[in-house]
């Protein structure tokens, strides 16, 4: 297998619609999600990995991780 279809293999996207969220929880909420994502990492290097991004836009937050 090549090695990039390896390391595409090995990551995760987690996905929130914030639709019906009001707009000003939702910074409040993205930090909240990579606090957690992170504690997760710490806690859980091997299963999950060492690595994770928060992305968010007025209608969408989304997790991505990659695994080690």
């Amino acid at each position: 297998m090549h090695e990039s279809s390896k390391e595409a293999n090995n990551q995760y996207l987690l996905e929130i619609g914030l639709e019906e969220m009001p707009a000003g929880m939702i910074l409040p909420a993205v930090k909240q999600l990579k606090i957690a994502a992170e504690k997760s990492l710490e806690s859980n290097p091997v299963a999950i990995g060492k690595s994770s991004t928060v992305f968010f836009s007025k209608k969408t937050c989304i997790a991505h991780f990659r695994t080690s």
